[in-house]
């Protein structure tokens, strides 16, 4: 794992999260700049498959405006007609923020984007792009996580899913066979229920969620878990923008937008 951890800059931009892409993702081993030429402001990265699971394409499209970029994850691309190849999810989106604090965490099979104020207890923004720990190696279930549409490219997706104010995640294949499904946290409710991470002697804990189908979506099957970071809905911690806890010896940051948080492995 590689963590990277910087600033935006202080006049949000278009091109912003591709340059600190490039420099962080794109720069590990297994990670690379597939379509350098997808539009203006907008790269192909690709996940060379492990341990016989499926090649991973993400279409990062930091054209959409000043405020916040979109991305999908791709079943293929071709890169001279600069198009999908086979099925994609739907879009999410992922906030910017002025003199923001980012963290990129970067694994063989997926990255995810933070950015917040350090200290703050609002406004932190978060995104996910990569594969789950699937119950199924026959199934491509890459997923992308993020802002559920333009109305909230801001809001901390990891923290709360399928939050109206929060945020969306879909998978590429679910267990069925489905493509482009609409997933869930198994214990959010939609947002109307939460996660909580802390014992009955106050101590904090990690528990990596089940991701589930939503509806009749997959029936409500379990398709695996999420990958080193959980959320916990509407449950507001004692926890700041960029506090880290520590447990085993490994540190997990918080980010929070006021209503939703989530830690995220660091190490």
């Amino acid at each position: 794992m590689a963590v990277y951890t910087g600033t935006l800059p202080s006049t949000g931009a278009v091109g912003n999260w591709i340059t600190v892409l490039d420099a962080t993702v794109a720069a590990h081993a297994n990670w690379s700049i597939f379509d350098a030429a997808a539009g203006t402001n907008r790269k192909v990265y690709k996940a060379t498959a492990v341990a016989g699971g499926f090649d991973i394409y993400i279409d990062f499209n930091d054209n959409v405006n000043a405020a916040y970029a979109s991305l999908r994850a791709c079943e293929g691309w071709d890169a001279n007609t600069h198009a999908p190849i086979g099925n994609v999810t739907s879009v999410v989106y992922m906030g910017r923020g002025n003199d923001y604090t980012y963290k990129v965490i970067v694994q063989d099979d997926y990255f995810i984007l933070l950015s917040y104020i350090p200290g703050s207890t609002t406004n932190g923004r978060s995104c996910f792009a990569g594969s789950i720990r699937s119950l199924d190696a026959s199934k491509n279930m890459a997923m992308v996580v993020g802002g559920r549409s333009t109305t909230y490219p801001t809001k901390n997706a990891l923290g709360g899913i399928l939050d109206s104010a929060s945020g969306y995640m879909f998978l590429l294949q679910d267990i069925d066979g489905s493509y482009n499904a609409s997933v869930n946290y198994w214990a959010s409710g939609g947002g109307s229920a939460s996660y909580y991470c802390k014992d009955y002697e106050d101590y904090y804990q990690i528990v990596e969620p089940p991701i589930t189908g939503v509806g009749t979506s997959s029936g409500g099957r379990c398709h695996g878990r999420a990958k080193n970071f959980m959320g916990t809905c509407s449950i507001v911690l004692s926890l700041s923008n960029g506090d880290l806890i520590n447990i085993g010896g490994v540190n997990w940051v918080a980010v929070t937008d006021g209503q939703n948080t989530s830690l995220t492995k660091l190490e």
